[in-house]
């Protein structure tokens, strides 16, 4: 082979691994595009999914407030009813003590 064809060779042979490393690059990037929005898409599907979540959340601690505030309501009802139990009896021992113990 002469001088010429070699560097022909050379040439050709550096074209060929130039495109193949176009091309594998490009192939590459696009890989990594589509890898980079199904990884888009699993992110925003678990981000709607753990909001979906929190307001369930949300939604069982409004129930719960909603079932201790009847029990609140409640509980009060049942003390006013003990303190004016409280109260009737004490004005009771006082009109028996002041029966028994005269002033």
């Amino acid at each position: 082979m002469s001088e010429p064809q070699v560097w022909t060779l050379i040439s050709v042979f550096s074209a060929t691994l130039i495109g193949m490393i176009a091309l594998i690059s490009q192939l590459f990037v696009r890989t990594m595009n589509t890898q980079f929005e199904a990884l888009r898409g699993e992110i925003a599907s678990f981000r709607a999914e753990t909001g979906a979540r929190f307001e369930a959340v949300d939604a069982s601690f409004g129930a719960m407030d909603a079932k201790i505030g009847a029990m609140d309501a409640k509980f009060d009802a049942k003390l006013d009813t003990v303190s004016s139990r409280l109260d009737h009896i004490d004005r009771d021992v006082q009109a028996v003590s002041a029966r028994v113990f005269p002033r």
